[in-house]
Formats: structure tokens, C-alpha cells, sequence
């Protein structure tokens, strides 16, 4: 799927509330809120993507993002239940 093409399915998707937020371990990794997700995805460009082949599983892609929205963002995800919902495997204040 061209980038374009996945930014624009991701943000339908989220705002109409097909997405879930993974839980992380770490506590650095604690993820927004589901309302602070809509508006950080309602802002996210093109210029923000970076696209990365999953080695857990070929021929799949995580999405991952990098975004400032007041602080900055990193945000990565999968397209499940073919295409139908985006599942947030990190959504959180960056690092650095």
C-alpha cells in the first residue's frame, strides 16, 4: 500500500473509532488517550511517515510516524481485521 493511500485509510479509520491503543509494559510507552489520539492523527501529514518492513512477519508493514503536536510524538501501527481497524502498537511522547 502506498503511504498516501494508508495515511488517509488510517485517519478514517480513527475517526470513526475503528482503532485500539496497545497497552505497553513501559512506562515510557504508556500511550495518549484515545482522545488526544483523534486530534494528533487529525494533524498528521505524509512528511511525518517513515515505512518499515516487520521482521516478525514478511511481507507485512508497521507504519511509524513522528509528529509534534505540543511535544513530539512517535506513533507506529498495523491495519488488522483486513484493513477494517488500526491497532496502535505504540502511540506515546517521544524519547529524544
Amino acid at each position: 500500500m502506498e503511504p498516501v493511500f494508508a495515511l488517509k485509510r488510517m485517519k478514517n479509520l480513527v475517526k470513526n473509532n475503528q482503532f485500539l491503543l496497545v497497552k505497553r509494559r513501559a512506562k515510557h510507552a504508556t500511550p495518549v488517550s484515545k482522545e488526544l489520539a483523534k486530534i494528533i492523527v487529525s494533524y498528521l501529514s505524509i512528511k511525518d511517515f517513515i515505512k518499515e518492513e516487520d521482521k516478525q512477519y514478511p511481507n507485512t508493514y508497521v507504519w511509524i510516524y513522528e509528529t509534534t503536536y505540543g511535544s513530539k510524538y512517535y506513533i507506529k501501527f498495523k491495519f488488522k481485521n483486513e484493513g477494517n481497524i488500526v491497532v496502535f502498537i505504540s502511540f506515546h511522547e517521544a524519547l529524544y
